[in-house]
């Protein structure tokens, strides 16, 4: 059997299993377990499942995935998501679409204490979606915003996703979390530029709300400073090369149980709750990384990768052409796959390609992290749509996702802009130490 034969075939079953509701970790451990003893049967198959589980796992890079975990739970618990949306709706309140900028600013700063859009779009919804139909926003914005702005938690560091894409690629985790910052406030910036031009131009769709004092403004930052402290020193000491990713890590999620046990009434058990969600999502994404791992081997063994490199740097068109068309492949991704199975299983097979081609490890890891974003509001099947779904019952899941739509265009107008101007990612981590 030749190597494409060998390797499309089991990619189909995995899409086959994926499709009929089989968890990831199992579908692709089971995909790659049947594709070795194909190719090394399975006395060898056998001594790989004695080593990748372990060996697969055994790294300090990954060491950090708790530490940013244990940093957005604690922030969950400790309610910190509803002061961030007060801070930006008194900050934001005159613009056009006030509430809804205000939104966008929560989720960015949201994400600055969790690398999941999932929670970011959970927890902001629960607050800004009633906040805005009381004031007679429309639902599509009020749905939209929360969904697409909740993407931002996966682009603005701490980065769930960049560490797993560094894990797989072999990038600076340093770097990729630095790489991180300019694009998400571009697109903090960006989102709600677009959102005051379309209430500008429809004012139908959000109401002029009450604007508040500078003292009520200047108030605000009392219960917000914290958080925003924990990220400077996160960030600036990963910059500075003071501290490891994983230290700075443990740094973030110890600064935010302090925060945490200074606002909860009974700490204990909110601390008992964040470490055990913590514990499961650990679990998940190993399992995920596990069987990821099992998976590449087999498609390592099949020489695609390789194949696929020589291939596609040989073709009769320009790198960005090929470029332009990998980017393409992760819009339909999203309609099966979470962010992190994503990155694991496409990066062992497009990262070769992109590099070969000439193009910057780093700068793509995170278009491939927006084009992630894209993908989980990619309807007709996305999963921070249903999240949205299932924060706010009420509303129709097609005003959901007409309200997402515009996001789409905006995010794929950021990927042309790094596309365009890759120093808008490369600048600071080159001046990293």
């Amino acid at each position: 059997m030749d190597p494409v034969t060998a390797s499309v075939v089991p990619i189909i079953a995995l899409l086959i299993l994926l499709f009929v509701g089989m968890p990831i970790a199992f579908a692709m451990t089971l995909v790659g377990f049947g594709g070795l003893v194909l190719h090394m049967g399975f006395p060898g198959t056998l001594y790989s499942l004695e080593l990748i589980p372990f060996s697969s796992v055994l790294s300090y890079l990954l060491t950090v995935v708790p530490m940013f975990i244990l940093m957005g739970q604690f922030a969950f618990y400790s309610d910190i998501s509803k002061d961030l949306f007060q801070f930006g709706q008194k900050w934001l309140s005159r613009f056009p679409g006030g509430l809804a900028c205000a939104t966008v600013a929560g989720c960015a700063m949201f994400g600055a204490c969790t690398g999941s859009s999932l929670a970011c779009c959970a927890t902001m919804g629960k607050i800004a979606i009633p906040e805005m139909e009381k004031a007679g926003y429309r639902q599509s914005l009020a749905a939209g915003v929360v969904a697409g702005a909740g993407g931002l938690a996966i682009l603005i560091p701490p980065s769930i996703p960049a560490v797993i894409y560094s894990a797989s690629s072999g990038e600076s985790v340093g770097k990729l979390l630095i790489a991180g910052i300019i694009p998400g406030l571009l697109s903090t910036v960006i989102y709600i530029g677009l959102i005051v031009v379309s209430v500008k131009l429809k004012p139908a769709l959000a109401p002029s709300t009450a604007g508040f004092s500078w003292k009520e403004r200047i108030s605000s930052l009392k219960k917000v400073w914290g958080l925003l402290v924990i990220f400077i020193l996160v960030m600036g000491s990963i910059y500075a090369g003071i501290a490891t990713p994983t230290e700075a890590g443990a740094v973030g999620a110890s600064g935010t149980l302090i925060i945490a046990l200074t606002r909860i009434r009974k700490p204990l058990p909110a601390v008992w709750k964040a470490t055990c969600e913590t514990a499961r999502s650990l679990s998940m994404i190993f399992g995920i990384f596990i069987g990821t791992q099992l998976f590449g081997l087999f498609i390592a063994r099949t020489g695609l990768p390789m194949r696929f490199a020589e291939f596609a740097s040989t073709l009769p068109v320009s790198p960005m052409v090929v470029l332009m068309c990998i980017i393409v492949l992760y819009l339909p991704l999203g309609m099966l796959l979470d962010t992190v199975s994503i990155i694991l299983l496409t990066t062992p097979v497009v990262y070769p390609v992109v590099i070969s081609l000439g193009f910057n490890g780093i700068w793509f890891g995170i278009i491939v992290i927006i084009m992630c974003e894209i993908a989980l509001i990619t309807p007709p099947v996305a999963f921070n749509i249903f999240v949205v779904k299932g924060v706010a019952p009420h509303l129709p899941i097609e005003e959901i996702m007409r309200g997402v739509l515009p996001f789409i265009g905006r995010d794929l107008f950021i990927v042309a802009i790094i596309i365009a101007f890759p120093g808008i990612v490369l600048w600071l981590p080159s001046l990293m130490r």
